[in-house]
């Protein structure tokens, strides 16, 4: 009989464990989608196109407001390089045929750059 109730004990502790941990995922899961926003808030911002271009340095194309902006993130620095062209981001998913290709855009930008600096004192 004592060996009966030392598995029953067992048993029931193994069971609390597992609700526990179920009430812990679920719990998480609530939180997490009110903090992100929920499906209300998900799509005001957005990061419509990231390339690595060096260790802890990234380019990123996000979108907020109806513009486009090209961010530099570095490990200790987030600089907005330039605002972009919205239309060329659209945000409704597309394959990756007619998708436009971030390094034809940073190229633009950059060519821009270059062709405003022209005229430009400034060193």
């Amino acid at each position: 009989m004592e060996t009966f109730k030392l598995i029953a004990s067992m048993v029931g502790t193994l069971l609390l464990m597992v609700a526990v941990f179920a009430g812990a995922y679920y719990a998480s899961k609530l939180i997490g989608a009110r903090y992100q926003g929920g499906t209300a808030q998900r799509g005001r911002i957005e990061v419509a196109a990231r390339q690595t271009v060096g260790r802890n340095q990234t380019l990123l194309v996000v979108k907020a407001a109806e513009k486009a902006f090209l961010i530099g993130v570095a490990e200790k620095n987030i600089s907005m390089l330039a605002e972009l062209d919205p239309e060329a981001f659209p945000s409704a998913p597309q394959s990756s045929e007619t998708s436009v290709s971030f390094v034809s855009v940073l190229q633009d930008v950059l060519q821009n750059r270059k062709g405003r600096g022209e005229g430009d004192d400034r060193k």
